[in-house]
């Protein structure tokens, strides 16, 4: 039997992350790297590079996760609103890889990337109904509801970033910048820091961040009523510092769990789109 390969593809706002994927679910060669800024060609040409460098005539297929909802505009694919990485706006992206890689190129926003990840072979495996959540430097949600990933009517299920709530948008509140800011530090990862030595301001901004979380995931249970959440992003790292406070301020016996696959999930997700 022949071995079949895939490339899945995260791009964030600030970073793309590329694997080359077995069939069995595993990373086989993994790739990373930031974008000094964001300048659309530079990210193109990094993206298109990751890529180059994993490619073998045994890949069937590229899954790209993007930070934005994909859908087609004028047989074109594209996004209706990125305000991480305004280039998914303005160029159908499918059609730029496929035409650079002479592979089939499938398009998803990269929370759904996640929870298909973790769905078929990370913690919510064997589970029909669960929801994703990426946390990060914003706040992302997958949801699969009897083994399929929900899009909704017009692909808005799911994003909820731009909610308004009493203090602003979702993700003013829900990101990484709302910790780093409360905290008094220059990202969340220092104040994660200072937290873990005991600073009061850092381990407050944990807290309120864990309530905030909590009060999300309530919501979420009530209209969904999933068997599990699961929680992934760089956020989730953290998971210690907020934990206490999510929980109880999300008053249910819904199982919350970290990602198995933690940064590897969105890759495996946008390997296996279409399979």
């Amino acid at each position: 039997m022949k071995r079949k390969y895939y490339i899945g593809v995260d791009l964030g706002g600030s970073k793309v992350s590329v694997g080359l994927v077995h069939c069995n679910g595993s990373v086989v060669r993994y790739k990373r790297k930031k974008f000094n800024n964001k300048n659309d060609r530079e990210i193109l040409l990094i993206i298109e590079s990751c890529i180059n460098s994993l490619m073998t005539k045994k890949v069937k297929s590229i899954g790209i996760g993007i930070p934005a909802i994909a859908t087609t505009v004028s047989d074109k694919f594209t996004s209706e609103y990125s305000p991480n990485l305004e280039l998914l706006e303005r160029m159908d992206i499918k059609e730029y890889f496929k035409k650079k890689n002479l592979k089939s190129v499938y398009l998803e926003n990269d929370a759904n990337c996640f929870i298909i990840g973790e769905h078929k072979y990370g913690s919510a495996k064997g589970y029909s109904d669960c929801v994703g959540l990426t946390l990060g430097s914003g706040i992302g949600c997958g949801i699969i509801i009897d083994n399929k990933i929900r899009h909704g009517a017009y692909n808005q299920c799911g994003e909820i970033l731009d909610i308004t709530t009493c203090d602003g948008i979702l993700e003013d509140t829900l990101s990484a910048r709302f910790i780093s800011r409360n905290a008094g530090t220059s990202n969340a990862e220092e104040a994660a820091y200072l937290a873990q030595k005991g600073n009061k301001n850092a381990i407050l901004s944990w807290k309120e961040y864990g309530k905030k979380l909590g009060w999300l995931i309530s919501i979420i249970k009530r209209v969904i009523d999933p068997e599990i959440f699961i929680l992934g992003g760089s956020i989730s790292n953290s998971y210690n510092l907020f934990k206490n406070e999510m929980l109880k301020t999300a008053n249910n016996k819904t199982p919350k769990v970290i990602s198995k696959l933690k940064e590897k999930a969105a890759i495996i997700g946008a390997a296996f789109l279409k399979k």
